[in-house]
């Protein structure tokens, strides 16, 4: 059985005693059913869910229905921009991955920046072999549906919030800004890697050759507004 008992409880930052008291369980057993080490009984999942205020099947599922892998190549790279002509022959959702394919290059650049290299081939198979919903042709994927390609990979996805950004790593970000609906299209994704530097982030427009780089995290948000933003951490 798996679960997303760790995603749901970072969004709603909260602490595994306070799930664990509220569920009526032990935190020792939070700890177990987040780790894959425990399957809890049906009524403990039903009052897991309703602190998250999801059903049961938002939180608990067959393995069988988790996601499909591909063989992982090795042959990823990073991604400047997903107009760049090497890119041309890869579709996605029926589209040419120029048009919709921000989560897919986020994925392939934030995957590679955890040292684990994917190709954007792989990562758009990937997503069409698990059904990832697209918002309409350039709309793009549903950002929200990430986190379960991380986490069959072995990353984990936090959630942060503005006003309080980790320091540094790599992050996803999905967004929306004034440029993108004078362009008619709608959240974009990007992958970015955030240093004592600064930050240095890929794919922020479909031309580009080189990662816009700016001085932090607050620079970069600037004038967007999140859809999600994501810390991830290679497990």
């Amino acid at each position: 059985m798996r679960n997303r008992v760790t995603e749901l409880r970072r969004e709603r930052n909260m602490r595994q005693e306070e799930l664990a008291a509220a569920a009526g369980i032990s935190r020792q057993s939070i700890i177990a059913i987040e780790k894959g080490r425990f399957n809890p009984s049906l009524e403990a999942a039903i009052r897991i869910a309703r602190c998250f205020g999801v059903p049961v099947e938002a939180v608990f599922f067959p393995e069988a229905d988790g996601w499909r892998c591909r063989p992982e190549t090795g042959k990823g790279r990073l991604i400047a921009g997903q107009g760049a002509p090497e890119l041309a022959h890869i579709t996605y959702g029926g589209y040419p991955l120029r048009y919709n394919g921000g989560e897919v290059v986020a994925a392939c650049n934030a995957m590679t920046l955890l040292g684990a290299a994917v190709s954007p081939e792989d990562v758009a198979g990937e997503f069409e072999d698990n059904g990832m919903p697209l918002l309409g042709g350039a709309l793009g994927t549903d950002p929200r549906r990430l986190p379960d390609y991380f986490a069959a990979h072995g990353v984990t996805c936090t959630p942060c919030r503005r006003d309080r950004l980790p320091g540094e790593g790599v992050f996803l970000c999905s967004y929306a800004a004034l440029p993108l609906l004078r362009e008619v299209r709608g959240v974009h994704t990007v992958a970015l890697r955030v240093t004592a530097a600064g930050a240095a982030v890929w794919n922020e427009r479909d031309g580009d050759t080189e990662p816009a780089l700016y001085p932090d995290m607050p620079s970069f948000l600037k004038g967007k507004a999140l859809a999600a933003l994501y810390l991830l951490r290679k497990e």
